[in-house]
């Protein structure tokens, strides 16, 4: 199925959660990282018209010296768009956080990106 980037998730907003993205952070395309994984899966695509036109799909790359897999979703035109999925799929992949797609998918930035993102959210 093909991204159509006018389409509107159903998932509920915020807008003052949204506010303050500017310059070339705001165009995409950017994916959800919602979750690591121990295994790259076999992930049956969404049937439902809310999320078919999205891919879900696993990535891997090293975090030091081991290898990690994530679950993402994708993709997004915007990381306003991204953002207001974040919000509602947080209550599922409490993990959750939004990249552009060149920086999910570049080896040299994942791991550090996933460690960083990690970090925040040790207690």
């Amino acid at each position: 199925m093909a991204y159509d980037p006018t389409a509107t998730p159903t998932a509920p907003r915020s807008d003052a959660a949204l506010a303050g993205t500017k310059g070339n952070d705001a165009v995409g395309p950017f994916v959800l990282n919602l979750c690591p994984v121990a295994e790259p899966l076999a992930i049956p695509q969404p049937r439902s018209s809310e999320l078919n036109r999205f891919q879900f799909f696993c990535s891997r790359g090293l975090e030091g010296n081991v290898e990690q897999c994530w679950l993402h979703m994708g993709y997004f035109s915007t990381r306003v768009e991204a953002e207001k999925w974040l919000i509602f799929l947080r209550r599922i992949y409490p993990q959750a956080f939004v990249t552009q797609a060149d920086v999910t998918f570049a080896p040299e930035h994942h791991a550090t990106l996933h460690m960083a993102r990690r970090r925040e959210r040790l207690p």
